[in-house]
């Protein structure tokens, strides 16, 4: 036995070890978004903006979501929607936004169905085309997200030192239902592990990137047969060695409202793209959430288990799970002061995510594994009524359609609407 102990004590030395590391990337997390948030946003790039916002169905929030990027401040910019289909239930609520904001330069790009690549990939290449004449900068946001009116301006300050700059979201549940709260919980753990500083991770959600640089990338030519638009983006900007600039005070708020399927279905999904796509992380992803789990759910059993029975070295496993514990918590709360910092009117609408996190976060973390071993087992997804069977590598295989698309849209051609 004496090496089932000895096997249990180098397993916790080993999860101490990496937890006290996140713990110092969370503290790092902190330190960088304060520096952040104490930089002065320059009045903005002279520079025109062409802003590209992918959409798709329809939701309670698209409209709430969509308001903001008409009154982006100290901007020069112009709007470019894209949807799949003059059938898509987007279309008609972004039209009605581009009459109400008439001011805004804005324009709704048809990109008909995707036959080899991701839809979202698909919409962009269609969007991208033709980039227009007098834009500088591109940047790209996502219709889930809901952005301040200094977004934009923050999103590009920084692109006279960086080619790329990124922010990433916060998810903002509207109810505060167990699968909304373990959501919210593991998608915050991600954004220090995105943010200690410059770094190469790029979130389709919330970039800009300079004319040059897009063009001179070939990036439309890396996304062609593709899924993953910001994925293929970092792997490119990655192997051109162009530095990527994190911007905290660029990680937005998204409305969340999921139950446990659609929450189990959104975990597996993103880390079954990662796994395609960055396995290298993944797996580090799968050993470390593992070795966390393992030791701390098992040092808490051994200790109820030990004391029930009376025994005296139920302490020791208990100190484990205690300590374990301890730095789990001061992660969550060093997390939670650095998104004071970024989202500081949201937090009285987030006091139930954080405790949740602070308090429950390890059950949110064994979810997040239970999710990493079901990506394991498959390449392939369901994202938004299209399946997508995926190569290593992130090509694609295969796309079958689940949903009514009508038939004579399945070879439709990239159309813009005024």
């Amino acid at each position: 036995m004496d090496w089932l102990v000895t096997g249990y004590w180098a397993m916790i030395a080993a999860a101490t070890l990496f937890s006290a590391l996140l713990t110092w990337q969370a503290f790092e997390h902190r330190r960088y978004a304060r520096s952040r948030a104490k930089h002065t946003v320059s009045p903005g790039l002279n520079r025109h903006i062409a802003l590209f916002v992918p959409c798709k169905g329809h939701d309670d929030d698209l409209a709430e979501n969509l308001r903001p990027l008409f009154e982006q401040e100290q901007c020069s910019y112009e709007l470019v929607f894209v949807v799949e289909s003059d059938h898509d239930p987007a279309a008609a609520i972004i039209r009605r936004m581009m009459n109400e904001y008439g001011g805004v330069r804005s324009k709704l790009i048809v990109a008909g169905l995707a036959v080899d690549s991701g839809q979202k990939v698909h919409n962009l290449l269609a969007a991208t085309a033709a980039i227009p004449t007098e834009a500088g900068v591109l940047a790209f946001v996502d219709a889930d997200v809901r952005p301040p009116h200094d977004w934009l301006r923050r999103l590009t300050s920084r692109l006279h030192n960086f080619p790329v700059t990124t922010g990433y979201r916060y998810f903002m549940p509207k109810s505060q239902t167990f699968a909304n709260l373990v959501l919210a919980s593991l998608n915050g753990s991600i954004i220090p592990i995105m943010f200690p500083g410059k770094h190469h991770l790029i979130w389709g959600g919330s970039w800009a990137i300079s004319r040059e640089v897009f063009i001179a990338s070939g990036l439309r030519d890396e996304w062609r047969g593709t899924l993953s638009d910001d994925l293929i983006a970092t792997r490119t900007m990655a192997r051109l060695q162009h530095r990527v600039s994190a911007e905290p005070m660029c990680i937005l708020p998204s409305p969340l409202e999921v139950d446990i399927r659609g929450m189990l279905s959104f975990v597996r999904r993103q880390l079954v793209i990662g796994r395609c796509y960055t396995p290298v992380h993944w797996y580090a992803l799968l050993v470390g959430s593992a070795l966390l789990q393992l030791t701390l759910w098992g040092s808490l059993l051994a200790a109820l288990g030990g004391a029930l029975g009376g025994a005296g070295w139920a302490i020791q496993p208990a100190v484990a799970f205690g300590v374990l514990y301890a730095l789990h918590w001061k992660r969550a709360r060093l997390r939670h002061a650095a998104c004071r910092l970024y989202l500081p009117t949201r937090q009285a609408e987030l006091k139930a995510v954080h405790r949740f996190d602070a308090l429950l976060g390890p059950i949110a973390g064994t979810v997040g594994l239970v999710g990493l071993l079901a990506s394991g087992i498959t390449r392939r997804i369901v994202w938004k009524g299209i399946a997508y069977d995926m190569r290593p590598g992130g090509t694609l295989s295969k796309i079958e359609r689940q949903d009514s698309t009508p038939p004579n849209l399945q070879n439709s051609s990239a159309r813009r609407a005024a």
